[in-house]
């Protein structure tokens, strides 16, 4: 039996702490959004393109960072901080995109068999 050298509880630790405040800031920013896409339907029809074209540009950016977690080898060398922002992102897009959503559930389900950490 080796002997416990804290690391293990370190990192689990930093990971409890990051994944609760990227779970916040994923929400603030998905309420963010939802306010400006009501502010938007005021806004004029060229304006109203504009800001679709641009959170159309952030879904694809957002997507490419959550196919991550499809991948065993991203989870093999993620930083807690990469997990975290990971999630945050998952958060922010879920409630408007299934990919979200599913990368949000992947994400809890790695977090429990790989550092027994339930996010919920």
């Amino acid at each position: 039996m080796e002997p416990d050298d804290g690391i293990e509880e370190a990192v689990e630790g930093q990971l409890r702490v990051l994944v609760t405040a990227a779970a916040r800031v994923g929400e603030t920013i998905a309420r963010a959004r939802e306010t400006q896409y009501r502010q938007n339907q005021t806004r004029s029809e060229t304006e109203a393109r504009q800001l679709q074209s641009r959170l159309e540009a952030e879904r694809v950016v957002a997507r490419a960072e959550m196919s991550k977690t499809q991948r065993a080898d991203w989870w093999d060398r993620a930083t807690p901080t990469e997990i975290a922002y990971t999630y945050q992102v998952a958060c922010a897009w879920s409630g408007e995109d299934p990919e979200a959503a599913v990368a949000q559930d992947k994400i809890r389900t790695e977090l429990r068999n790989r550092y027994g950490l339930d996010v919920d």
